[in-house]
């Protein structure tokens, strides 16, 4: 979570949507990483320690505050968490996608949403697919995001190519609603 008190801005920098890179941009404008606030709710990366990067909020901050977040389409999240752990013998299947969205609580405390922890006192929220465009009508003209932590094992291969369509079908099911809210559909390559 980055805080900008001169701005009264809050980015709520959800995983594998290029949270990084938008914070480093944010860092750039004067945000800082918030280590505590009192509303603030610290999720763990990946089962290890608290890291405040990824921290949410229990409230809103208040009146006058702006809270914006990012959140990417749901076949493209599986896709990179896969390519990104990179293990060798894992299969991208039902499963996996189960293990994702359920065995991270502390990411994805609703097993049939992603974003809902992120989105939910949220009065914006940017798309990862456009994120430079909607990141520029947020703030006002930045610098470019750069491309970090990139996920390695995708070759820049579409997403499209992990899924049959019982996978595709799977993950339309289960994050319905989401998937709606957010206008997603799946994209064929």
């Amino acid at each position: 979570m980055y805080i900008s008190d001169e701005r009264r801005m809050v980015y709520l920098a959800a995983p594998k949507t290029a949270s990084k890179a938008t914070a480093s941009v944010l860092r750039e404008r004067g945000f800082k990483l918030a280590k505590h606030l009192p509303n603030s709710h610290p999720v763990k990366v990946l089962g290890t320690k608290t890291h405040s990067h990824h921290q949410t909020l229990t409230e809103h901050p208040g009146e006058g505050w702006t809270v914006f977040t990012t959140v990417r389409n749901h076949w493209d999240t599986f896709v990179s968490w896969f390519t990104y752990q990179n293990k060798t013998g894992v299969q991208f299947d039902e499963a996996y996608i189960d293990r994702i969205a359920s065995g991270y609580p502390m990411y994805y405390p609703d097993d049939d949403k992603l974003w809902s922890q992120y989105t939910r006192f949220a009065d914006a929220v940017l798309r990862y697919e456009s994120l430079q465009e909607d990141f520029n009508r947020m703030l006002g003209r930045a610098t470019a995001i750069p491309r970090v932590n990139i996920s390695p094992g995708r070759g820049g291969r579409h997403y499209s190519v992990y899924y049959d369509d019982a996978l595709r079908l799977y993950v339309a099911e289960r994050f319905r609603e989401e998937i709606e809210d957010y206008g997603y559909h799946f994209e064929a390559a």
